[in-house]
Parts: structure tokens; sequence; C-alpha cells
């Protein structure tokens, strides 16, 4: 009875929390998206979520991923994007060390040089065989529809880690985080789950009640 009782509990509190943290996205936000510079977004959280960002420079080989460390599969990976003039600016960094040619600039470099300012969480891909091939074909997109999460999604401290061993520069707590695909929900969607969350939470009480009567 007891682990019941736990999991109601539990469930009751997953659903009060996602119903607020998808209320939190939907204040304010527009019902299409808004198209932003990389350099716009570069400044901070914007009023607005829901974004298009224009054309930009993802870095694949700077991807950190989530998953079950026991097989391929992955829930979500992270990587960093750029602007043209960032890359550029590293590029002429870097290029006097290998005589000004450009092609013998190694990824491991440009980390050195390179500041991400936004982080890109994605789903696209659902395997770690995916990403990789996605890694080395160099197929990641240059232009995302998605959402600006920081009010309501951090990164965990292993995330922080990894990220920070690819970017000796990198700030995560100025970071903008971006999840491709997201989508806002509505408000009423956001208070049906909390709802259904403070019902379960009702169920909860009824069932310890119950269990201490008996």
């Amino acid at each position: 009875m007891l682990r019941l009782i736990l999991i109601i509990f539990v469930g009751a509190g997953m659903l009060i929390f996602h119903g607020v943290s998808e209320y939190k996205l939907a204040k304010g936000v527009s019902t299409t998206p808004e198209t932003i510079s990389l350099q716009e977004l570069e400044k901070g959280v914007p009023d607005n979520p829901y974004r298009t960002i224009e054309e930009h420079v993802p870095m694949g080989a700077g991807s950190i991923y989530y998953g079950d460390r026991d097989s391929d599969s992955i829930d979500y990976a992270y990587y960093p994007i750029f602007t043209d003039a960032e890359i550029g600016e590293a590029v002429e960094k870097l290029a006097p060390k290998h005589g000004g040619d450009t092609d013998q600039i190694t990824y491991a470099e440009a980390f050195t040089v390179l500041t991400p300012h936004v982080i890109v969480k994605t789903k696209r891909w659902h395997t770690k065989a995916a990403l990789g091939k996605a890694i080395d074909d160099d197929k990641f997109p240059t232009k995302l529809t998605g959402m600006v999460i920081n009010k309501v999604d951090s990164l965990s401290g292993d995330e922080r880690r990894l990220l920070k061993e690819n970017f000796a520069k990198l700030n995560v707590d100025q970071c903008v985080i971006f999840e491709e695909g997201r989508k806002p929900s509505s408000s009423s969607y956001a208070f049906g789950v909390m709802a259904a969350g403070s019902l379960l939470g009702l169920l909860g009480l009824g069932v310890s009640a119950s269990a201490l009567r008996g």
C-alpha cells in the first residue's frame, strides 16, 4: 500500500510540475514563431520564446547526448551554434598556426577559442549511431524552429561538465537553451494538467486516509 501511495503522490507532483512549466512557456507566446537572428538571440532570453533562428553554423562535433549507457538509444542531444562572424574570428585566430592553411584547423583547436552563447537541445536523432553519422557527415540543420526553454529547463551537472570539457570558455549560466521542434501549449492545456495532478494528489490523500483507518 505504501508503494502505491508513493507512486500516486510522485505522479501528482510530476503532473503539476509539468503543467506549471507549460504555463510559464505559454505566457505571452505568439501562435506562430517569430524569426530571430542568432546574433540577436545571443543577447539573452527573448520575451517571446517561440522562435525561428535564421541561418547559423551548427557545431555538431561539440555534441553531447543523454541516453541509456547500455544501449544505442538516446533521449536527446545538445550542441552549440555560432554565427558566421564567430567562426570567421576563430579561423582568423588559428590560421597563422598552420601557415594560413585553414583546412588544417581541427575542431579541438576551434573549441579552445569559440565561446557558445546558444545551446540547442534536440530529439532529432534517436540513436548514438544516427547522431554519430550526422556529425561525421556534417548534417546538422542551419535553420531551426522551437522554443527558448531557460525558464523551465536547465542543464544537469553532467551535461554542464561535458560541455565545459569541449568548450573551456563556456559560461553555462549565461547560455540560451533552445529546444528544436518544441511548440507552446495552450493555457487551457497547462491548467488541465495541473488540475489532473491536483486530483491525483487528492486521490493519494484519500488512499492514505483509508490505509490509516485500516
